[in-house]
């Protein structure tokens, strides 16, 4: 379907063509010429190349989605990133290690003792050390004495402020 306008208005410029998209389904191109014409003509895209666009959509999602996960994963410590979620395993039979880092110092000095776990994420098994507080450790704990191993980890916060959803799968 081509759906076609033509506006003529008297106005003097260089040959200039503007090119611009409403939404998938139009594409609207204006035409200035020195003859002072404006032309505008809107084409409708058939539904075939909707669902085309839309599947390379679709695939573009999964594709970043991936790299995301890469990303994320190339390190030797998971560090969860504000608002996403993650799907982890973690072997209860693995010693969880007692560990102080001065990265977590308070203004004192005092060095609290941090928890850090083996983790195996789902998608792409990748294996990382994950450091965790000691509240966050008893979170892990309950889903692991639940009999979970797998667990759904959303954070939400930055910094001193963060707060993790954990929720056995």
């Amino acid at each position: 379907m081509l759906v076609l306008a033509i506006i003529v208005l008297d106005i003097t410029l260089m040959d200039i063509t503007v090119v611009l998209y409403k939404s998938m389904y139009y594409a609207i191109t204006l035409y200035i010429t020195h003859n002072t014409t404006i032309a505008m003509s809107q084409t409708t895209v058939n539904k075939s190349e909707q669902d085309k666009e839309q599947k390379l959509s679709d695939k573009a999602a999964s594709n970043l989605s991936e790299l995301d996960l890469t990303l994320v994963t190339t390190s030797n410590y998971f560090k969860p990133e504000d608002a996403k979620t993650y799907m982890i395993y973690i072997n209860p039979e693995d010693k969880v290690e007692m560990v102080k880092n001065p990265k977590f110092a308070d203004k004192d000095g005092y060095i609290p003792t941090r928890f850090e776990f083996r983790v195996k994420h789902i998608n792409n098994q990748a294996e990382q050390l994950w450091t965790v507080s000691k509240t966050v450790c008893k979170q892990i704990a309950t889903e692991l004495g639940k009999g979970f191993t797998v667990l759904q980890i959303t954070r939400h916060g930055t910094d001193r402020s963060t707060i993790y959803d954990i929720k056995g799968i």
